[in-house]
């Protein structure tokens, strides 16, 4: 059960991570400032599994 709610949350991580991302491709496609930021922000965690 445990495991089932860490990857719903990775999941959900992941996905924000893609509209964050979509949105700032968006917003300004060819900047190199935001495709440096989106890369040192990704993941914000690192999951580590223990079973």
């Amino acid at each position: 059960n445990l495991y089932f709610e860490i990857q719903k949350k990775n999941l959900f991580a992941s996905e924000m991570r893609d509209i964050l991302f979509l949105h700032t491709e968006l917003v300004s496609s060819d900047s190199d400032v935001t495709n440096n930021f989106y890369e040192t922000s990704e993941p914000p965690f690192t999951p580590i599994y223990t079973i």
